[in-house]
């Protein structure tokens, strides 16, 4: 009798399973997504998250007439996200799909200013926040004016040394730059390899929130031979740096300390960046060399482009919750320098992040993750192990099937890592999931730390879910590195894979009843539908099996 009963309820609970499995395949709604909480990084009310929004940020002042524009800044949830505003002044819009939030013409201060953000599964966040409109705390740069100004926006400077030639005190002031090409000037003392850079943390800080005027070209010329550095222990106001042309830098962009929080880089053209190194020093258009834990880094619907043998943007040390989302990276470019560099480069202590809507398409070195260092790994310093950080959405396309497109290397012990939703051309190697580097010796991802004998420890799971990969392996590729049964620490789910045909040239799925299942395409139908979003139920999936 007990036989029995255990075989039934076993009968039940397989059915169950079953109608589950294909319940969540039918709506999408228990798959991927839903690693972290849904949470709006920014705008969001002064003195508020964790660490708290200062209140001399960019989102908290407009100048009278000028355009006010900013991105909301969404991390956790299931993608994609519906934005709202309610309590707006007039002409305040925002894009309800980009988050894009532009007031027109800011004439009197807001209060209390709501923004609501929903996930596909219909969940919901709110925050508010108010903007003094004002003309005070703020700088403007003509490059076309004469000298001697004084920096208010009828009589303006004309260099950036004007703004920077004064006290501290005007160290959260916002500098709106005018039309026109402006040389970055060597201030303060650090340097890199033969590099001078602009230092924003002389005498207790220089204004460090760069707006391009709205319509007008803005081009910071780095002369080829210098680096902004930022490096304050407590800024009076995040850096932020929006709407202008970086040009010509030399060995980073930015040089900037771990620990900063709620830095910005937003609709930035970073154009040309060299190095004279002959090994890797974290060279790119952002770096963070360890000085603590930073929060709340964001690349937003930037383009970083012609960079040669350096990173696009990283490394990343030691940053929770940053976002880099709509970003465009290409022309990575090989020089002197042999080394494995990539567009983004996450190395250690990097958790709870989001690398989300990117597209990258080069045709050297890796679209993403490197084969020199650890990727999302632990820092042996402070033990901090990287975990919950999603890659979803993007678009890693590199020139052909045989090329490798990602580089997804741990090195030291990592923890969980979500890819799902990303569209792959090109070669997706996995090293060091769970091994020695060699017999008889491991590296753990730090060459400086050689350990006979040793193991790496248990990584991951690294979860595939829901991509495109289309490469000579059909799927992911695991190295001599990987150490036994490596496919134990990287759970597949669902992808569509194989050697050609399921793309074409521009990374578009070419069966289109596919897009909003597989790869970083989205379909209306996948935004939750809130009264306004088309209603359309999404196409259904071909080709799925339960098993």
């Amino acid at each position: 009798m007990q036989k029995k009963a255990y075989g039934i309820i076993k009968a039940i609970t397989i059915f169950t399973i079953i109608l589950l499995s294909i319940f969540c395949f039918a709506n999408n709604s228990f798959a991927y997504g839903n690693v972290n909480e849904l949470e709006i990084i920014a705008p969001k009310e002064a003195g508020t998250g964790n660490p708290a929004l200062n209140e001399n940020a960019r989102y908290f002042r407009a100048y009278p007439g000028i355009e006010y524009k900013i991105k909301a800044a969404v991390i956790g949830g299931k993608y994609p996200y519906i934005y709202s505003l309610s309590n707006a002044p007039e002409s305040m819009t925002i894009d309800r799909k980009s988050g894009t939030i532009i007031w027109a013409n800011p004439q009197a201060s807001a209060q209390n200013i709501g923004l609501t953000v929903t996930d596909a599964n219909g969940n919901s966040v709110q925050s508010s926040w108010s903007i003094n409109v004002t003309s005070d705390s703020f700088i403007f740069v003509d490059a076309g004016a004469q000298d001697g100004g004084d920096g208010t926006i009828s009589n303006p400077f004309n260099s950036i040394e004007d703004f920077l030639a004064l006290d501290s005190s005007y160290v959260s002031d916002i500098v709106y730059f005018r039309d026109g090409i402006y040389d970055l000037p060597v201030w303060g003392g650090a340097t890199s390899s033969g590099a001078s850079s602009c230092s924003l943390d002389r005498d207790g800080g220089d204004a460090h929130i760069w707006l391009g005027y709205p319509n007008e070209n803005v081009t910071i010329d780095f002369g080829g031979n210098k680096f902004i550095a930022a490096n304050l222990t407590n800024p009076l106001a995040p850096y932020y740096f929006a709407h202008m042309r970086w040009y010509n830098a030399q060995e980073y962009g930015i040089r900037a300390d771990s620990h900063l929080d709620y830095v910005v880089l937003y609709d930035m053209d970073c154009d040309t960046l060299h190095t004279t190194h002959t090994i890797n020093e974290n060279m790119g258009w952002y770096f963070t060399p360890y000085v603590g834990a930073g929060h709340y880094l964001m690349f937003l619907d930037s383009k970083f482009h012609d960079y040669t043998d350096t990173t696009g943007i990283g490394s990343f040390y030691e940053q929770d919750k940053m976002l880099i989302e709509g970003n465009q990276f290409y022309n990575q470019l090989v020089g002197e320098l042999n080394g494995s560099f990539s567009a983004i480069s996450p190395k250690t202590s990097v958790t709870r992040s989001t690398i989300r809507g990117n597209s990258i398409v080069v045709s050297y070195r890796n679209c993403f993750g490197s084969g020199w260092n650890s990727q999302f790994g632990e820092y042996s310093l402070t033990g901090t192990r990287s975990h919950g950080n999603e890659v979803c959405f993007n678009l890693f396309l590199k020139d052909s099937e045989s090329d490798t497109a990602s580089m997804i290397n741990p090195g030291a012990e990592s923890g969980s890592t979500y890819y799902y939703r990303n569209t792959w051309r090109g070669r997706i190697n996995m090293r060091n999931i769970n091994s020695t580097m060699y017999p008889g010796t491991t590296t753990c991802g730090n060459p400086l730390q050689v350990v006979p004998d040793a193991e790496c420890g248990d990584n991951g799971p690294f979860v595939f879910e829901n991509n495109v990969m289309q490469n000579q392996d059909a799927g992911v590729y695991y190295d001599y590195t990987s150490g036994p049964n490596p496919e134990n620490y990287v759970p597949m789910m669902d992808n569509l894979t194989g050697s050609e045909g399921l793309i074409d040239s521009d990374g578009l799925l070419i069966n289109r009843t596919y897009v909003g299942t597989y790869g970083h395409e989205i379909a209306e139908s996948e935004y939750w539908n809130d009264g306004e979003a088309d209603a359309t139920p999404p196409n259904t999936p071909t080709g799925l099996s339960v098993s």
